[in-house]
C-alpha cells in the first residue's frame, strides 16, 4: 500500500514540475512571429492613452498568445495586462487587436531550461527528504495493532 501512495504522490509531483517552469522573455529577432507565441507587447504612451477605454487606464502591456499578425497588426488572445505601477490584471483570452503603431516593442516567453531543472532538482531534494523524514519517524508506518490490550 505504502508504495502505491508514495508512486501516486511521486506522479502529481512530477505532472506539477512539468505544468510550471521558470520563462523569461526574449525580444523577437523576426518581424512576424509564429501564431500561438507567447507575446508580450510593451505599448507606447499614445497606445496606453488609445487603449484606456478598452483595456484600462494605465496599461503598458499586453500578454498573451498571438492569434495571428501582419504588416498593421497584432491579434492576441489576452491574458493579462500589466499596468505601468506593476499591478498585473487577468484577463480569459478575449480577443484584442493592437496596431503596431501603438507598440513599443514585442517580447516573446522562453522557457528557462537551467532554471527549470534547478527548481525541479531542488523540489525533489524537498519531497524525498520530507517523505524520508515521515516515514524514519514512524509517522503514518501502517503498522498493526492499536496500543494494547482492550479493557
Amino acid at each position: 500500500m505504502r508504495v502505491a501512495t508514495v508512486g501516486l504522490v511521486g506522479g502529481w509531483w512530477v505532472m506539477l514540475l512539468l505544468g510550471t517552469g521558470c520563462y523569461y522573455y526574449e525580444p523577437v529577432a523576426v518581424p512576424a512571429p509564429r501564431p500561438g507565441a507567447y507575446l508580450s507587447l510593451a505599448l507606447t504612451d499614445s497606445g496606453t492613452t488609445h487603449f484606456w477605454p478598452y483595456l484600462g487606464p494605465d496599461v503598458g502591456a499586453v500578454r498573451g498568445r498571438l492569434i495571428d499578425s501582419d504588416d498593421r497588426r497584432f491579434t492576441l488572445s489576452v491574458l493579462s495586462v500589466g499596468l505601468r505601477h506593476g499591478q498585473e490584471l487577468y484577463w480569459k483570452g478575449e480577443t484584442v487587436q493592437l496596431p503596431r503603431e501603438y507598440v513599443a516593442f514585442l517580447q516573446e516567453r522562453r522557457l528557462s531550461t537551467g532554471r527549470t531543472l534547478l527548481t525541479a532538482g531542488a523540489s525533489i531534494t524537498a519531497f524525498v527528504a520530507l517523505l524520508s523524514a515521515v516515514t524514519h519517524s514512524g509517522i503514518g508506518s501502517g503498522r498493526p495493532g492499536g496500543g494494547g490490550p482492550p479493557r
